[in-house]
């Protein structure tokens, strides 16, 4: 609960502070809260309204909330204070990376196959399949392992402690870009070489058409050249002069006479 010798003064100082505490958008939300609320006459209700939140929202955090230590304005880790530690030797694991290397679409069914004969390992299909997710074997060019590779990246960027030092958290950042760019080089190499066996095997094909278009197209000159000739024809058949009366008469009369 927010103490009644807390002043508007210390919540202002926090806030300036903010930057040199570390402390989150979230913390920095809830600490805007405190300020309005000590600011308002200690009104829950009129702080409420004001933010949008729910009373019981506000309540939990101002119950969490310890005006010396600001950071209990963040959000807690949900994980488990003892993780429960992998029994598969190291040396399997690697025995696994090394078969996802070689071939990084190879399944879990496979790779426990092949332990089991190779190396007389005994290991079940699921237990291969979880030890690929967490080591994060994912080394294909394709966007289902691209993502996946993205998704680890930036778990481990979002499990860096506030206080941890500045150098550490933009060495890490500057992995992620660097991963992010070799993943992104590596899919555009993936891309490029399927668009150019595309182009391969469409070459013969663009070749046939473009034969084929050409005879068409010829085809249609000589029959548009057929119809003008026949045009002409049908003209001049047509434009044929017939004998006038007079001489049809002057030529029949003669031809009597001759007889």
């Amino acid at each position: 609960m927010l103490p009644n010798t807390t002043t508007i003064a210390q919540l202002q100082t926090l806030l300036e502070q903010a930057d040199t505490l570390h402390l989150s958008t979230r913390a920095r939300e809830r600490l805007s809260w405190f300020l309005h609320f000590a600011s308002s006459g200690r009104s829950v209700s009129a702080t409420c309204a004001h933010f949008g939140i729910s009373r019981a929202t506000f309540q939990r955090w101002l119950d969490r909330f310890d005006v010396e230590n600001p950071h209990t304005l963040e959000e807690r880790s949900h994980h488990p204070h003892t993780v429960r530690q992998s029994a598969v030797p190291q040396a399997v694991i690697e025995y696994i990376r090394a078969y996802r290397l070689d071939n990084p679409q190879m399944g879990k069914e496979k790779i426990a196959d092949l332990l089991w004969t190779d190396h007389h390992v005994l290991l079940s299909a699921s237990t291969v399949g979880r030890i690929i997710d967490r080591e994060c074997l994912y080394f294909d060019g394709t966007p289902l392992h691209w993502k996946k590779r993205v998704r680890q990246n930036e778990q481990s960027t979002q499990s860096i402690s506030p206080k941890a030092p500045v150098i550490q958290q933009v060495d890490v950042v500057l992995q992620t870009h660097e991963s992010h760019l070799s993943d992104q080089i590596r899919i555009q190499s993936v891309e490029q070489s399927f668009f150019s066996r595309m182009k391969m095997k469409w070459k013969p094909l663009r070749a046939a058409i473009f034969v084929v278009s050409v005879m068409i197209n010829i085809a249609l000159l000589l029959a548009i050249l057929e119809g003008i000739a026949w045009h002409r024809d049908a003209e001049a058949t047509h434009a044929a002069p017939t004998p006038l009366p007079v001489v049809k008469t002057f030529l029949d009369s003669t031809v009597s006479d001759a007889r």
